[in-house]
């Protein structure tokens, strides 16, 4: 039986391919020209563009627009990055994923990042409690573990299966789960698993669509 649709999206690495991949375009140390070349189609952009990509980058990562962890601080800025590069839409998604203030002080505390090490952009944004930008269309919820910048998804683990099996829930059109209380559910499986326990606690997120184009 099939439980997931053809094709999926998620914050998760596991799962998609995320642009930019900031850690690449931004002007740290230990990384060079050569590296930026051959993760070109990571970075989302061709070979030629790299240059203005690490410019681009890095002025809205000091204007605070942008996140460690690959994070838009807005859906305007996403937008902005598409049209400048001029980046085919045809297999992109523009989401945002969003916690309830219910679960928000056990994030905050469970995913704070040691002392010197720059805090992740979702991290931030929930701290701040930054709104989805309104207008977007609710898919359902992700189950997210998140270990600083990086998060994996209940899917990565084949959860799927497990919470068809024991809970009888199973994701919905979009590949998503339909309501939160079926998302603390799986989250609750998820945490009761063999999951790497840095990912932990996964916790579960709104997933919202918003349209690339104004």
């Amino acid at each position: 039986m099939d439980l997931l649709p053809e094709k999926i999206f998620s914050a998760s690495h596991c799962i998609g391919r995320l642009i930019p991949d900031n850690w690449r375009a931004l002007n740290w140390e230990g990384l060079d020209e050569k590296q930026r070349r051959e993760d070109a189609p990571r970075l989302g952009v061709e070979e030629a563009q790299i240059p203005e990509l690490v410019r681009w980058v890095n002025e809205r990562w000091k204007a605070e627009q942008l996140g460690w962890g690959d994070v838009f601080y807005s859906a305007d800025v996403a937008r902005s990055f598409v049209g400048h590069f001029r980046l085919s839409i045809q297999d992109l998604v523009l989401f945002s994923i969003a916690l309830h203030r219910d679960y928000a002080n056990l994030f905050i505390a469970k995913t704070r990042s040691p002392e010197k090490i720059i805090p992740s952009g979702i991290w931030l944004m929930i701290q701040k409690a930054i709104p989805v930008e309104a207008g977007g269309e609710a898919l359902g919820y992700d189950v997210l573990g998140y270990d600083l910048a990086w998060c994996h998804s209940w899917l990565c683990y084949g959860l799927a299966k497990e919470a068809n099996e024991k809970l009888g829930i199973r994701p919905n059109s979009h590949g998503f789960i339909q309501t939160p209380e079926d998302a603390k559910k799986v989250a609750d499986l998820a945490n009761s698993s063999d999951a790497p326990s840095e990912d932990k606690p996964y916790l579960p997120w709104l997933v919202t669509l918003h349209s690339i184009t104004r």
